[in-house]
């Protein structure tokens, strides 16, 4: 497991400010077309965390939700828009954090990407890291598996 087990996040205003305590699970490249119109950019990098583990320092109250398909939940902050989590209503015990929003490095990196088969047109994956036509995360990363 990783070392570090606390992490500092806010969003671009600094209004909402967030602590993790415990461990950012693995985490791949969403390609999807929701997450690049909630990010604006070629894919997001979401981060699972426990609900449990993640607590809000300040601007809680300014954080919007926008239902962007049945039973899943965008987080943005209403000061300046940043993505801030997503979650499910089938999984309460789990967000999916906006890694671009931490303070600390994360101490892994991503293991795959998924959902290229809806991948922006301009945008060319060449890490070397697997890549997935659909979103088959349930199966191949499990938050509670050993991160690598």
């Amino acid at each position: 497991m990783a070392s570090q087990t606390c992490f500092l996040g806010r969003c671009l205003c600094g209004l909402v400010r967030f602590e993790i305590r415990g461990e950012i699970g693995p985490f791949a490249y969403c390609h999807c077309t929701s997450c690049r119109r909630s990010s604006g950019t070629a894919f997001a990098a979401n981060g699972p965390v426990r609900k449990s583990d993640l607590h809000w320092l300040s601007g809680h109250g300014q954080i919007g939700e926008f239902e962007s398909s049945p039973g899943k939940f965008r987080a943005f902050c209403r000061g300046c828009g940043s993505p801030i989590y997503a979650r499910l209503v089938a999984d309460p015990d789990w967000f999916s954090v906006r890694l671009g929003l931490l303070d600390d490095a994360v101490p892994h990196t991503a293991t795959a990407h998924f959902n290229v088969s809806e991948k922006a047109n301009w945008h060319s994956v060449t890490d070397g890291l697997p890549q997935y036509s659909d979103d088959t995360t349930d199966s191949l990363i499990d938050p509670e598996s050993e991160i690598p």
